[in-house]
């Protein structure tokens, strides 16, 4: 009996849908963004050999934090119109990661 009820359950766990994890790669969108020595580095990726790296103007001086703001500004609003949301956060001591997903 014992036999009957694990093939039974084996069987029906194969029959379910996939798991969430395993969605298109498609619709997340992961963007890094790395400042360190005076360089701003933003790295957008789509999934693999989907990504796009811009590099930034340099962070010294007075207009180079503005301009970094307004290319990072143009970065979010290209994610967003294509119907990416935001999903989560996470930085380290120079990068800050940001996890973007299509709904």
């Amino acid at each position: 009996m014992k036999k009957i009820l694990l093939l039974t359950g084996l069987a029906l766990s194969l029959c379910g849908s996939p798991a969430l994890a395993q969605t298109s790669p498609a619709n997340t969108a992961v963007v890094r963004v790395t400042e360190w020595n005076g360089t701003c580095t933003v790295v957008v990726s789509y999934g693999v050999g989907k990504t796009e790296l811009l590099e930034l103007q340099s962070t010294r001086g007075k207009q180079g934090p503005i301009v970094n703001a307004e290319q990072l500004q143009g970065v979010f609003d290209k994610l967003l119109a294509a119907g990416y949301v935001l999903q989560g956060t996470f930085s380290g001591p120079s990068t800050g990661t940001l996890i973007f997903r299509k709904p």
